[in-house]
């Protein structure tokens, strides 16, 4: 029985993510505050805890769900779309995990001026400066070669 493409399913994973998103963002971010003020210790391992893991799992849950029914509209049955969803999102989810407790050991070890971020980043990426140069117009005689054959390929000496 087709029921048809999971529309509200969609809608519903996206809305879970996003406030478990939202969620993450202020426990965050007022914990971070409260600890530059009195630079606990204890309240960076009490944020590596229940806190922060609540918002994650509904982050992996609604991304999970949202992955599944996307797959879903592109006629893919449910069995694979999950077979496909659920480890993708286990290992997003568990290496977002483990470097947001790294950079909390980090904070807690030597405060803001020990975090490297070279370490977390994924380091240079080169990217050519010809990525960047505008295009030039094609030189004259290249051109002129182009007009006297008529086809538009240069000629061949």
């Amino acid at each position: 029985m087709y029921f048809g493409p999971p529309i509200f399913a969609i809608a519903a994973f996206l809305f879970i993510a996003s406030t478990s998103g939202y969620a993450f963002y202020i426990t965050l971010t007022s914990e971070l505050k409260a600890w530059s003020k009195d630079r606990s210790s204890r309240r960076l391992q009490q944020l590596q805890g229940y806190q922060l893991r609540f918002p994650i799992i509904g982050i992996a849950i609604g991304g999970c769900g949202f992955l599944t029914s996307s797959l879903q509209i592109f006629g893919i049955s449910s069995k694979f779309s999950l077979t496909i969803a659920i480890p993708l999102t286990l290992g997003i989810g568990l290496a977002i995990w483990n470097q947001l407790t790294k950079l909390l050991n980090q904070l807690e070890r030597g405060g803001v001026r020990s975090l490297n971020l070279e370490e977390v980043s994924l380091g240079d990426v080169k990217i050519p400066d010809s990525a960047f140069a505008p295009e030039r117009p094609p030189s004259r005689s290249l051109q002129a070669n182009n007009d006297s054959n008529g086809n538009g390929s240069p000629q061949k000496k």
